[in-house]
């Protein structure tokens, strides 16, 4: 192959492929709106705010895959630094605040992942093109 027909190649293959990055804030985004519905399941009843509290999060999160995805990195930092907050700092609010209420499985389990999440976001090797 010569050159110009290596350049075409590299530059059709740019983008293909998910960043781990990518993968950990699908699977963050899923488990924040799974979160918002047990939520509802548990009360055997509609709870609109924890149902659009996680899916407002959870299509944070997702929104941050695809800019992880797209390699336009700082953005998807920022995006997940957000999102990392809003989920992570209201769970632990309500966790602290009313045990009673708000100590479940359910709030631990998304506390543990947003922590999971943030780490992985920040540890994980950038792939270079």
């Amino acid at each position: 192959m010569n050159k110009d027909s290596n350049s075409s190649v590299r530059n059709s293959t740019h983008g293909s492929g998910f960043d781990s990055r990518s993968i950990a804030a699908w699977l963050f985004g899923l488990v924040v709106i799974w979160t918002g519905l047990e939520r509802s399941v548990e009360a055997v009843a509609f709870k609109p705010n924890a149902f659009f509290f996680g899916l407002v999060c959870g299509l944070m999160a997702i929104a941050a895959a695809f800019l992880f995805r797209w390699k336009l990195q700082w953005p998807a930092y920022i995006v997940s630094v957000i999102t990392f907050v809003f989920v992570c700092g209201f769970y632990t609010y309500c966790f602290v605040i009313q045990p009673d209420k708000d100590a479940t499985m359910r709030v631990a389990r998304v506390i543990l992942a947003s922590i999971a999440f943030i780490s992985f976001v920040g540890l994980a090797p950038s792939q270079k093109q």
